[in-house]
């Protein structure tokens, strides 16, 4: 009988993913945040969760390789801000594994056959599953290079490809809104992303099933700004924490930050993301304290421009009246 001890988890000695942020800003962007867009990767396999305008040009210097590395692309509700980069990204990714008719007459002419990269997964709802495959054709995407599954609109759903768990998990957002847990094979840790949309029970009970769990909630309003979070129906800053209490996550990141914030404040018990954030999941928790100290640093360097670009309007506008006399009459 062997007593050799089963393998560490692959991913990297059982330290979790390595999660990048490409874009951590909510509706518009701007020049501090991008749309939505997360890549998480695990040694064997690696997904894309949402994927907002712009997307393609923040994978970094070598996008080549950025593309072939993923397998998946996750989409959580036909929000323009989450995925109105997926048609340029997965046209791109399509076509450094696809073959076209060109590519099949080529190879067969030379009688050789290219090793040919397996095609990118891609689940979105229904509304984004049927944009994509229009926009595509439209482009020419090499259909071989791409697939496309509509997420079922039910409470939960789950899909299984190739070594990725994908959980799609309705939330109280806009038609067809979903929140998800990925997990990857023999990996130790799970990855929990929220989405947009209110707090959801449904989606905390489905995050204590896991074991390891890194929480990626929306925060897109401040606590100040409840009434805002309830119209849209976005969470605030103390309602992702208690999500992240109530799922019994290990830790929690925050991202999708309204745009109108220059800072965070008062948060420390999670991490504020920032475009190009880039931590694995067992480093999160380490990082709250730093990560509080930055968001203020933010916030009081943005207060004190503020306040200098009103000394310098006031300076620079012409005098509309006269200063009184003070010098009193003779």
């Amino acid at each position: 009988m062997s007593t050799q001890e089963p393998p560490a988890p692959s991913d990297d000695n059982g330290e979790g993913p390595l999660l990048t942020f490409l874009g951590t800003g909510s509706a518009k962007p701007s020049s501090r945040r991008g749309e939505s867009a997360i890549i998480v990767e695990w040694a064997a396999s690696s997904i894309l969760l949402d994927c907002g305008a712009g997307t393609l040009r923040t994978l970094g210097p070598d996008t080549d390789e950025a593309l072939d590395a993923l397998d998946a692309v996750w989409v959580s509700h036909a929000h323009w801000d989450h995925f109105g980069g997926l048609a340029a990204l997965v046209n791109a990714a399509a076509r450094r594994r696809g073959r076209s008719n060109e590519d099949v007459a080529r190879a067969l002419k030379r009688q050789k056959r290219d090793d040919v990269k397996p095609p990118l997964q891609v689940l979105a709802p229904a509304r984004v599953a049927a944009f994509l495959g229009v926009a595509l054709d439209v482009l020419g995407a090499p259909p071989s290079g791409y697939a496309i599954h509509a997420i079922a609109d039910q409470a939960s759903s789950k899909i299984q490809r190739g070594p990725l768990s994908i959980t799609s998990i309705r939330v109280n957002h806009c038609r067809e809104a979903f929140a998800c847990l990925v997990r990857c094979d023999d990996e130790e840790w799970a990855v929990a992303y929220s989405g947009d949309g209110r707090p959801s029970e449904h989606f905390a009970r489905k995050c204590r099933e896991e074991g390891k769990l890194v929480l990626i909630h929306e925060a897109t309003f401040s606590d100040d700004d409840k009434a805002k979070a309830l119209a849209t129906k976005h969470a605030t800053v103390s309602e992702a924490l208690r999500m992240a209490a109530e799922a019994n996550a290990d830790c929690c990141i925050l991202t999708h930050i309204s745009q109108r914030y220059d800072g965070v404040l008062d948060v420390d018990d999670a991490l504020v993301a920032f475009d190009g954030l880039r931590v694995r999941a067992a480093s999160v928790a380490t990082l709250y304290d730093a990560s509080a100290k930055c968001e203020r640093a933010v916030a009081a360097s943005a207060k004190a421009r503020r306040e200098a670009r009103k000394l310098r309007r006031w300076d620079d506008a012409p005098s509309t009246r006269r200063l009184p006399d003070v010098r009193g009459r003779l």
